[in-house]
C-alpha cells in the first residue's frame, strides 16, 4: 500500500547511478571518493568508461559525479539514474504474492530482474 513513489522506494533497493564518460578514465576510483557512494562497477570499451554506482538514498551522488568530471577534464557522456517504473513494482508485488503461496523467492526474484531486461 501506498502512493506510487512510495512503492518505488521502498522496492528499489539502493538508488543507482550510471555514468559514461569519452576514453579510458579511472572513474571507478575517483567516484569511490564521493560522499554517499556505496559501491561503484567500472567497465570500459568503444572509446569510452562506465560506471554503476550504487548510493545512499539521501546522497546528491549525480551533481558530485558531474562535478568530477568537470574538475577532472572528463567528457561526460551520460548521466542518469535508474527509476523503478510502475510496471516493475506491480511484478514485484504479484510475485511476492506468489512466493507467499509457495513458489521460491530466488526464483521469483530471477524472473522479476528478468523482466525489466531489455535485448536488443
Amino acid at each position: 500500500e501506498g502512493t506510487p513513489q512510495e512503492l518505488r522506494r521502498q522496492l528499489a533497493g539502493r538508488p543507482v547511478v550510471r555514468a559514461a564518460f569519452r576514453g579510458q578514465v579511472s572513474a571507478g576510483a575517483a567516484v569511490r571518493g564521493i560522499p554517499g557512494v556505496a559501491s561503484v562497477d567500472e567497465t570500459a570499451g568503444d572509446g569510452e568508461t562506465r560506471v554503476r554506482i550504487e548510493c545512499e538514498s539521501d546522497a546528491n551522488v549525480p551533481e558530485e559525479v558531474f562535478h568530477l568530471a568537470v574538475s577532472k577534464g572528463w567528457v561526460l557522456r551520460e548521466l542518469s539514474r535508474d527509476l523503478v517504473s510502475l510496471e516493475d513494482v506491480f511484478v514485484r508485488l504479484t510475485r511476492h504474492d506468489e512466493a507467499a503461496e509457495g513458489e521460491s523467492p530466488a526464483a521469483l526474484e530471477a524472473e522479476a530482474s528478468d523482466a525489466g531486461r531489455v535485448d536488443a
